[in-house]
Parts: structure tokens; C-alpha cells; sequence
């Protein structure tokens, strides 16, 4: 059975949810944080270093921003970080 094409509408989405998705992953990456979510899904998953400016930055530019809690990176040594999460569903 083949599949449906998308309707023009839905790619049309898609296609500016992954562009927004691509600008989000590289503009955070570089402000030194990380995006550990899957690629071009409804919510960038995010990460910051504690006392960083970046989640001020984004809602400054218009993104709602929801606390998801804290975690540790490892890398050469321990950190605490601030997980964020924004909605690109447009909700």
C-alpha cells in the first residue's frame, strides 16, 4: 500500500517547523548550550548552564520557554544544568 502525499498545507509546515528547528539547534549550540532532542520534532529539548543568558535571550525573540528540571553533563568534569523546552507546535 503506498503512502498518502502530504498535503501542501502539511509540508508546508514541515518544511518551516524544520527550518525553525535547524536556526533554534544552531543559534543555541552557539550560545553554548545543547539541543538533546530529536531533530525537527514539536519540542526542542535544551540544556544551559545554570545562570546562562540564553533562556532570556529566547523569550526576548518571542519562544515560551518551559522549565523541565536540571540534569548532569559529563564531560571532563561534572555539571549541573537547566533542561528547557520549547513548543514549536504553535501552541
Amino acid at each position: 500500500m503506498a503512502d498518502k502525499p502530504q498535503s501542501e498545507s502539511t509540508a508546508r509546515v514541515s518544511a518551516a517547523r524544520s527550518r525553525l528547528w535547524t536556526a533554534i539547534s544552531d543559534y543555541v549550540h552557539g550560545q553554548g548550550g545543547w539541543v538533546t532532542s530529536p531533530p525537527f520534532g514539536k519540542i526542542v529539548r535544551i540544556e544551559v548552564e545554570q545562570g546562562s543568558q540564553l533562556p532570556v535571550q529566547l523569550e526576548k525573540a518571542g519562544h515560551r520557554l518551559r522549565h523541565a528540571g536540571m540534569t548532569t553533563r559529563i564531560g571532563p568534569d561534572f555539571r549541573t544544568v537547566d533542561v528547557l523546552e520549547l513548543d514549536l507546535s504553535g501552541k
